[in-house]
């Protein structure tokens, strides 16, 4: 398998929309890293708060 990758929030939200987007991203990498600031922007407009990393 492929090696980790650092992603920032664009690419989260687009994998989110395309059918099976994760599941061909965990094809690529092993590990995908969030930095914290990304995790926060991602659930920004939710009503939970974010997981600890």
């Amino acid at each position: 398998m492929a090696q980790n990758i650092v992603s920032n929030t664009g690419p989260i939200i687009s994998l989110e929309h395309l059918p099976a987007g994760f599941k061909f991203i965990r094809k690529l990498y092993e590990k995908i890293i969030l930095p914290e600031a990304v995790v926060e922007e991602l659930v920004a407009d939710l009503s939970i708060s974010p997981p600890i990393i």
